[in-house]
């Protein structure tokens, strides 16, 4: 008799550690992905913020420099941003910039409709990356 209860005691150790080792899994699981989802969104925001940032180092040696034409990198805050060389289309500008962050690309457009040492009125466009 005392064999029996012996056998059913450790049989039900060994499910109920089954069952809490389960659970802690799944919350496990569940923690690791909410982390993976926060850091790819705080990549894209960081890729975000590098783009605009080079679009507005754009924006100044332009006002500074009417013959400014773009074509750097530049190293913003531990990352850093492209600007393609600045295209014309008409009586506008167009600045081009992108930054890589992990896996994110964030790629923006900026037309200038004037430019003046004074200010440039612009309008921003994000690009879809592919």
């Amino acid at each position: 008799m005392k064999e029996k209860q012996g056998f059913i005691a450790l049989t039900s150790v060994l499910v109920l550690s089954a069952v809490f080792l389960s659970i802690t899994i799944s919350v496990a699981s569940g923690a690791i992905d909410a982390l993976t989802s926060l850091i790819a969104y705080t990549d894209r925001d960081q890729a975000k913020y590098f783009a605009e940032a080079c679009a507005d180092h754009a924006l100044l040696e332009l006002v500074r420099t009417l013959h400014y034409e773009g074509d750097e990198v530049i190293l913003v805050d531990g990352g850093s941003c492209e600007i393609s060389t600045i295209t014309s289309e008409g009586d506008e500008r167009i600045i081009h910039t992108s930054a890589v962050v992990g896996s994110h690309t964030y790629t923006l457009e900026v037309r200038i409709d004037s430019i003046s040492q004074q200010e440039a009125v612009t309008t921003y466009e994000r690009i879809p990356t592919n």
